[in-house]
């Protein structure tokens, strides 16, 4: 029998048709947890916008349904603050929450649209993605550069009127972070290539030279050198304490620096007289010597070098030489009898440094005798409780892979500008002059006033910290009267005003000192970091920055003391340590008498 095709493939394509309009137009109901919708409540604070409301893009709504299983409405709005760049910051997408659960209607084409973006969100997706600011948490950024998010976002805009450019494999933030990675983890140019996902190791070669070019250009001279920080900020900023009393008295004019040398290890060369001059008899490897100039606090003032190391690069040979040649116009940054504390390696240029007007402090020589004297042996001490600055320096150095493993050879051409870099960059975590000293009562009147069950509810979301508070702030003015005239000062910044840095003494650790950082408004606290363990949580806050909340927008404003018994046990025994460095006493002496 025969059989019209034609005939047969009409009613086919018919069914077809039907089928794909039932479907079409077919929905579906779902149970969704939908925040808010208006224009004038945040849907991420839930705060009223008072002004410069930003709508929530298309993406951000799909990435926080794909993130959070939250659906944002469209059209929902969210306070300015929440975003950098026209998109929601990591910490405000894990802010959203549900306000409401509400059925939503689907259809066919709904669902394949959102399936097609969760397709190509998950395309897009990067191992390493700087660029986008929802890709890394703050803590992968310190582990892949050491920096945190806010710092290299700083390193970013300090070098934007560099020559770098954005190119067609990577973006100026994937060259940045290629360097750092390379520094703190050690990879080779074939691994990096294959973690950020590039077509080979050349173009991370061509990466690594525009990035450090552009550091060098225009980040470098303005955080390393004599020249990118004054003898008054050394002194006012980076000059401890007990530096200042051991080694100047009464002399505030002086400043105090600490020299030292460190090793970077190099392969071997062929070039014979490289090899002779860059072999250590001391560590039998070859290497090279920088030396790094510190402030008392570990402040990096300057890197000068590297130089060779075999028996006549000595740290005194390399100090005369640097003084004899000006480097860097030291001999001009320093004045008369400032002081430049070393150790016995740099005996042989004593004589150079005081013939300059220098103040050297050096550990003394026993010189043949058995023991050193009373005051010998207290100056011994001095030089090691000040210069311990400069080891910790060098040890953050061998923390990066970079310089702790062998260098290759292949990057020696390189090595100093590798080694500014990294000094440089370490400096962005010490980095005071953005900082101005000011007393609380300078913003007294510009932070919010809270109730301590506004901090329990919307910041600490628990009792805990709040009971730690008093403790920490009774110790940072001492005294246990805090709604009288107290001393309580912070830092403020320079260019973000709103921003203030409460340094707060560890409770476990006498050398440790935290540094929670607060953002506020007149009515509200927006954000919150500190340095602590426990300071970079996604819940709550730490007792530092709880601490430093509730004096400020709670118990200023009290009038009424409320006394502690704690407070006052401080006095119920004697501390012998305060006698103990006025007087000494030996068994000798006991037996002479």
């Amino acid at each position: 029998m025969d059989i019209n095709q034609e005939d047969m493939s009409d009613p086919i394509s018919g069914s077809d048709q039907n089928l794909n309009e039932v479907l079409k137009n077919e929905t579906i109901t779902l149970p969704m947890n939908c925040t808010g919708s208006g224009h004038t409540i945040c849907c991420v604070c839930r705060l009223d916008i008072k002004e410069h409301a930003k709508t929530i893009s298309s993406e951000d709504r799909d990435l926080v349904l794909l993130k959070k299983n939250v659906f944002i409405p469209e059209g929902a709005r969210c306070c300015s603050v929440h975003m950098i760049n026209h998109q929601l910051t990591t910490a405000s997408i894990d802010r959203v929450a549900p306000l409401s659960i509400q059925y939503k209607k689907f259809n066919s084409s709904d669902i394949q649209v959102l399936i097609t973006k969760w397709q190509m969100l998950f395309e897009k997706k990067k191992r390493l993605d700087f660029d986008n600011l929802h890709s890394l948490s703050d803590d992968e950024y310190k582990t892949f550069t050491s920096l945190s998010k806010t710092q290299f976002d700083d390193l970013i805009f300090q070098i934007s009127m560099s020559k770098i450019r954005n190119s067609s494999n990577r973006s100026i933030r994937t060259a940045i972070a290629i360097l750092l990675c390379k520094l703190r983890l050690g990879l080779s140019n074939k691994m990096l290539a294959i973690l950020f996902q590039l077509p080979e190791k050349k173009a991370i070669s061509r990466a690594l030279e525009s990035a450090r070019d552009a550091l060098m250009t225009e980040f470098v001279p303005y955080n390393l050198g004599f020249n990118h920080i004054s003898r008054r900020e050394i002194i006012d900023q980076h000059t401890s304490a007990i530096a200042s009393q051991l080694m100047c008295g009464d002399e505030a004019d002086k400043v105090i620096v600490v020299a030292d040398s460190t090793y970077i290890f190099i392969q071997k060369s062929r070039n014979n007289n490289f090899q002779r001059k860059t072999y250590s008899l001391h560590k039998k490897r070859s290497l090279l010597k920088p030396m790094i100039v510190v402030s008392t606090t570990g402040y990096i003032i300057d890197c000068i070098g590297p130089f060779f190391s075999d028996f006549s690069n000595n740290d005194a040979s390399i100090m005369k030489n640097i003084l004899f040649r000006n480097t860097n116009k030291i001999i001009d940054w320093l004045n008369q009898d400032d002081v430049v504390v070393v150790d016995r390696g740099f005996r042989d240029s004593v004589d150079i440094m005081e013939g300059l007007g220098l103040k050297v402090a050096l550990p003394p020589f026993l010189n043949g005798r058995r023991q050193f004297t009373t005051t010998e042996a207290n100056q011994s001490r001095y030089v090691t409780k000040i210069r311990w600055v400069v080891e910790a320096a060098n040890a953050r150095i061998k923390q990066f892979k970079f310089f702790s493993n062998t260098v290759q050879n292949s990057s020696l051409p390189h090595l100093e500008e590798y080694l500014s870099i990294f000094l440089e960059k370490n400096n962005l975590k010490k980095l005071t002059s953005k900082w101005e000293i000011i007393n609380h009562t300078n913003i007294l009147d510009e932070f919010p006033i809270l109730s301590e069950n506004d901090i329990v509810n919307n910041i600490t979301l628990g009792v805990f910290q709040l009971k730690r508070a008093r403790s920490y702030a009774e110790e940072k003015t001492s005294t246990t009267d805090l709604t009288g005239p107290v001393d309580y000062t912070m830092y403020r910044c320079k260019e973000f005003p709103d921003i203030i840095r409460i340094p707060t003494r560890s409770a476990h650790v006498n050398r440790l000192t935290h540094n929670p950082i607060i953002q506020f408004t007149s009515n509200d606290i927006l954000e919150w970091w500190c340095d602590c363990p426990t300071g970079n949580g996604m819940l709550g806050c730490c007792s530092h920055i709880a601490s430093a909340i509730w004096f400020l927008s709670f118990e200023r404003w009290q009038s009424h003391n409320r006394q502690m018994p704690s407070g006052d046990f401080i006095n119920l025994a004697t501390d012998a340590s305060l006698l103990s460095d006025f007087y000494d006493s030996t068994d000798d002496e006991d037996g002479t008498n």
